[in-house]
């Protein structure tokens, strides 16, 4: 006689079958955090993410310290000004101070101080109607005024002429009044290409470095700046910044430059 077949327990037919909601349940939560993800690329801007990527790629790094999440929906990251137009990433909601030893990070205080020293440079230039040329170096936190020689001598002479005067006491009162934000003024004096060759000038390194000298002379003359803030160089034709195939080339060569290198280093808060 062939055994009666055993019936499943009540348990086990209700139990059969639940499983499938678990595995759906996943699908589903992993499906909302995809588009979830989809729509916060969606709102990323191209120059964002670019500075991001090189961050992690090794190329102009930047720390990016963690935000809160208030400051990812109403402003993560800021653009802050690079010199040459570069743009940097800085999140300037926080308060730290930046280690710059290795170009990794921004130094705040010499940053803020740079910006400031362009600032007030900018405003003595308008104010005083002086047609000069500035360059901000963000690199070295130094910024560049560049007088064309025309202004200052007369062609192939290193005297200064009646009008350079002028400007330069205007130059060094300015200097006196914000010397808490430079460290040194290095005075270059430039040259185009065209050879000298006189008694007095054997060659442009001769005329470079006595225009430079001369230019320092007289602002240290005036005895009203730190002489340790002061030094001069002579780069006769080897640091163009235009072509000398032109004229207009040639022209802007022949300069002297104002490097204006600023603190970088605080032992107090800065203004």
């Amino acid at each position: 006689m062939a055994a009666p077949r055993r019936r499943q327990s009540a348990s086990e037919d209700e139990g059969g079958g639940a499983n499938w909601m678990d595995t759906y349940g996943d699908l589903v939560t992993l499906l909302l955090c995809f588009f979830v993800l989809l729509f916060s690329f969606s709102s990323v801007d191209a120059k964002k993410w670019e500075a991001l990527v090189g961050a992690f790629s090794g190329s102009t790094a930047v720390a990016i310290p963690g935000l809160t999440p208030e400051q990812v929906i109403e402003k993560p990251i800021t653009l802050i000004a690079r010199s040459s137009g570069d743009q940097i990433m800085k999140n300037k909601e926080d308060g730290e101070d930046g280690d710059d030893g290795e170009g990794e990070y921004v130094n705040k205080d010499a940053y803020l101080n740079w910006i400031e020293l362009q600032k007030r440079l900018s405003e003595f230039l308008e104010s005083n109607r002086l047609s000069i040329k500035m360059v901000g170096d963000r690199d070295r936190y130094s910024v560049t005024l560049s007088v064309g020689d025309n202004v200052f001598f007369n062609s192939g002479d290193a005297s200064l002429l009646p009008e350079a005067l002028t400007v330069l006491d205007k130059l060094t009162e300015f200097l006196k009044d914000n010397e808490y934000r430079y460290v040194m003024v290095t005075i270059e004096g430039h040259t185009d290409n065209v050879p000298i060759n006189t008694s007095q000038y054997p060659s442009n390194w001769e005329l470079s470095s006595l225009r430079a000298v001369n230019t320092l002379h007289y602002i240290a003359d005036k005895g009203i700046l730190d002489p340790d803030k002061l030094s001069v160089s002579g780069y006769s034709e080897y640091h163009p910044v235009d072509t000398n195939d032109t004229e207009a080339g040639k022209a802007a060569n022949r300069r002297v430059d104002f490097v204006i290198q600023g603190v970088t280093e605080f032992e107090t808060e800065i203004d």
